[in-house]
């Protein structure tokens, strides 16, 4: 026995040990650039500083407001915590280094989601499952992805196992440490992203039977006790959000009206260009074709699907209430979160916790007919193909970013008195880069401007006098092919371009897919916002004809 627990042990070390390299590995993947526009809002709100005085500390202008609340504070306050030791230690400071520092700070969040779910695994279940459950995210790409960003997911990704973990221990027997923990875990989740108080749903669960069962026959178990202990609940978790996020209260207006804005673009009653690529996409279903499959894999993404039916089927069958209070927030929050219409690739990955857990206690239960060793195969089967799918994935940051690639192209290419046009509401190229310092020419292409006359006199003239276009993603021009009824010009544009009929043509494109060797798993059929920022598709087009406006309109307006 002593043997066998060893050799558990070291495996799911060995599990933890390769799902912390994918995590770390090629931190520097854009070589400081910035080039995921969410990681800009940290980094622009990190030049905060402690106050002066109390009275600056409480007041809306405290240099310590980071005047963003599009997300929390705590992964600010966070990074900047971290970022203050490594400059303490190494005597440096800059955007650069925060913008690493922060990565690492998101890698380790991630990690210690890894061996909190093996905790839970174990206590709760058995060896097998926290094995299989932490190999499983160990090697799901979209979580290796979210540790290479500065973002809050990473965040969302512990406190999912987290407050998971501590809600559970409360089912098993009510204790204050348990309960005070759940509590402040659901106020940190919410000072990470708004939506994290929707995890308060967990504990709120676990606290039911627990004093049910620690206070049965007890004098003082009233309606008033209950009330109390939720009472009890909420204010903890609300006093940890205000600790760690002030100045959403101080600064409530400004907060407000981010959030505002916010969920008005969640909910499509705001539409800004950089979500237009949802319009006409199918609620649900749009998260189980282009976002789980890339973020887990093909082959297992069908499987964990099943596995929170049949989870959700064993709840019913036993009468388990331990599963139901598994199920009850990953089922609330994607009931809510899939129907929405903006459905960026991150918003799936607190769930993934729940998705390795939830698989591995299907599979496990579907093995354990099967002998020790037969077992032990599929195990070890299953986990191989997860490393293999989650190597793949890591290939997209073993060269150069695409954007990067392309810049130095431009920049050894392009003559430096030509004319670049780009698309607004993307990241124009070149980047002004370490190694060059010739400058060139960029314009903007206003293409999600509203159809009209002018809109396109104004392209034509560009396109007229440009002698490069320069397309650094499929964000854009992907959006707008999506969506005919809303740009019926712009689209025969696009389709005119690709077709090499406005007198330019396809010189140049960079592709950096995830792929083994020479086989590469094109990932344009994924969300935009899963391809994007770490490896977007570039494509340079050069004039090869020289057409005037006029001309150029009648091509694009006769189709």
């Amino acid at each position: 026995m002593k043997n066998q627990h060893k050799h558990w042990f070291y495996w799911l070390s060995a599990l933890i040990i390769i799902g912390a390299l994918f995590r770390i590995s090629h931190l520097d993947w854009d070589q400081g650039y910035f080039l995921h526009p969410d990681e800009r809002l940290y980094i622009n709100a990190s030049n905060i500083s402690w106050p002066k005085s109390l009275e600056s500390l409480l007041s809306p202008n405290s240099p310590l407001n980071p005047h963003m609340f599009y997300y929390g504070t705590f992964p600010l306050y966070m990074y900047k915590f971290m970022d203050w030791i490594v400059t303490t230690i190494h005597a440096y400071g800059t955007a650069s280094s925060l913008l690493l520092t922060s990565r690492f700070t998101s890698a380790l969040f991630n990690i210690f989601s890894l061996i909190l779910l093996a905790r839970l695994a174990y206590v709760f279940f058995d060896r097998k499952t926290a094995l299989l459950a932490v190999g499983l995210l160990a090697f799901f790409p979209g979580a290796i992805q979210v540790a290479h960003f500065n973002t809050t997911e990473s965040f969302l990704l512990f406190f999912s196992s987290a407050i998971l973990f501590s809600s559970l221990q409360l089912y098993r027997k009510f204790n204050w440490f348990w309960f005070v923990i759940s509590a402040i875990l659901v106020g940190c989740a919410a000072a990470t992203k708004i939506v994290g108080i929707s995890y308060a749903v967990i504990p709120a669960v676990a606290l039911i039977p627990a004093l049910w069962s620690t206070w049965r026959g007890y004098k003082y178990k009233s309606f008033f006790t209950w009330v109390g202990v939720g009472v009890l609940l909420g204010l903890v978790i609300v006093l940890t959000y205000v600790a760690i996020s002030p100045y959403s209260l101080i600064a409530r207006e400004e907060f407000w009206q981010q959030q505002s804005y916010m969920q008005a673009v969640i909910k499509g009653d705001t539409k800004p260009p950089f979500v237009i690529i949802y319009e006409g996409t199918t609620k649900y279903l749009y998260y189980l074709t282009s976002i789980l499959p890339w973020q887990t894999s093909f082959v297992i993404a069908p499987f964990l699907l099943f596995s929170w039916g049949y989870v959700a089927y064993l709840a019913w069958k036993r009468r388990s209430y331990f599963f139901f209070m598994i199920l009850i927030w990953p089922t609330a929050y994607f009931a809510v979160s899939g129907a929405w219409y903006a459905k960026f690739s991150r918003y799936l990955i607190p769930l993934l916790p729940y998705f390795a857990l939830l698989g591995s206690i299907t599979l496990l239960e579907f093995i354990k007919q099967y002998k020790e060793t037969s077992q032990r195969s599929i195990i070890v089967g299953v986990l191989f193909i997860q490393f293999l799918f989650a190597v793949a994935f890591m290939r997209i940051y073993q060269g150069e970013h695409t954007r990067i690639r392309a810049s130095e192209w431009i920049y050894q290419h392009v003559p430096r008195s030509s004319l670049i046009l780009g698309e607004h509401w993307d990241d124009p190229l070149p980047l002004m880069l370490k190694d060059f310092h010739e400058s060139r020419s960029v314009e903007q292409m206003e293409v999600y401007n509203p159809e009209s006359q002018a809109k396109w006199e104004k392209i034509g003239t560009q396109l007229e006098n440009a002698d490069y276009i320069v397309l650094s993603s499929r964000r854009v021009y992907y959006s707008i092919l999506r969506n005919p009824e809303l740009y019926p010009v712009t689209v025969q544009f696009y389709q005119q371009l690709f077709a090499g009929n406005l007198g330019y043509q396809l010189v140049a494109s960079f592709t950096q897919y995830p792929g083994i060797a020479k086989h590469q798993l094109n990932t344009d059929s994924a969300d935009e916002s899963f391809q994007s920022y770490d490896h977007p598709p570039v494509l340079i087009f050069q004039k090869n004809q020289k057409i005037s406006t006029s001309e150029t309109l009648r091509r694009i307006f006769s189709n």
